[in-house]
């Protein structure tokens, strides 16, 4: 399946580890890029459990799309952290999206998802589609 972020990742992490011999002071700017939330997909027989880890997000911001044969997850966080130090009073913002599609292992019923939220743990159950099964034609 075609991911259209592996490759800046890749080259993320290339970077990161090129320069990691360096020294270089530490500079460390909000950060914007789109975060994968990390994921479990249980077959439980008739169903499928999807169990997404989603730290910061609120309720209100998470968008869940189900389709028979695939979960798309996603979320726009922003932060606000406000400091006050030697007189000076700081604001910063930091700002993130978490986007993920999940291929599932069988094709579920969209409409019949049950979905629990809570402590930035999203967890989903999804009724698998009952498979027709084939017809054997004797000779």
């Amino acid at each position: 399946m075609f991911d259209p972020w592996r490759r800046r990742r890749f080259f993320r992490r290339f970077w990161e580890d090129f320069f990691s011999g360096f020294e270089f002071p530490k500079i460390e700017f909000p950060s914007a890029e789109i975060r994968e939330p990390l994921i479990d997909v249980v077959d439980e027989g008739n169903k499928l459990r999807v169990v997404a880890e989603l730290p910061g997000v609120k309720k209100k911001d998470l968008h869940i799309n189900v389709l028979p044969n695939a979960v798309e997850i996603s979320a726009k966080v922003t932060e606000k952290e406000e400091k006050e130090e030697e007189g000076y009073y700081f604001r910063e913002r930091s700002y993130s999206q978490f986007y993920r599609r999940i291929p599932l292992p069988a094709e579920v019923i969209p409409e019949k998802t049950q979905a629990k939220f809570e402590n930035g743990i999203l967890e989903l159950v999804l009724e698998k589609k009952e498979t027709k099964k084939g017809f054997e034609v004797k000779l």
